[in-house]
């Protein structure tokens, strides 16, 4: 069975529907495991779809939000990993203040139906937490101007 889709990917509710309609299609199959070749073209699909959420939720994130995401992906490159107090260094703030900055993001994008894991992954090193950018994401938000 061949199937063609035409997707408007600014609009949130038709992925969402059409993510349905391929989960119907797959059944079953969801539950075989994935090669690990497989498990990366899933993860670069949500990544995708996550540069592409961005492109729609860029102009609606307030100003500090769009400040942090956009220090650190001039800051640092594609999947590089950094803590709050290297990216509070580079954006001029404390530490209490990007966490406040963070808290606000992840508010925000979770009205709309995203985590704040989806644009920011974190690592815990048993210290403290580790982020960072996908590649997609990462070149969506460095595309963008900060404005003051």
């Amino acid at each position: 069975m061949n199937v063609t889709l035409s997707i408007d990917t600014s609009a949130r509710q038709e992925l969402l529907e059409v993510r349905d309609f391929i989960d119907g299609l797959l059944g079953n199959i969801a539950e075989i495991p994935l090669t690990e070749s497989g498990q990366q073209e899933a993860l670069a699909s949500r990544d995708a779809v996550v540069g592409v959420d961005m492109n729609a939720l860029w102009p609606k994130l307030g100003a500090n939000a769009q400040r942090l995401l956009w220090f650190a992906a001039q800051s640092f490159a594609p999947e590089e990993e950094f803590t709050f107090a290297e990216l509070g260094l580079k954006m001029g703030l404390s530490v209490e203040s990007v966490k406040a900055i963070h808290r606000n993001l992840s508010r925000a994008l979770s009205a709309r139906g995203l985590k704040v894991t989806d644009v920011l992954p974190a690592r815990w090193d048993g210290e403290r937490q580790h982020y960072h950018l996908s590649s997609p994401t990462h070149d969506v938000i460095r595309a963008f101007e900060l404005v003051s």
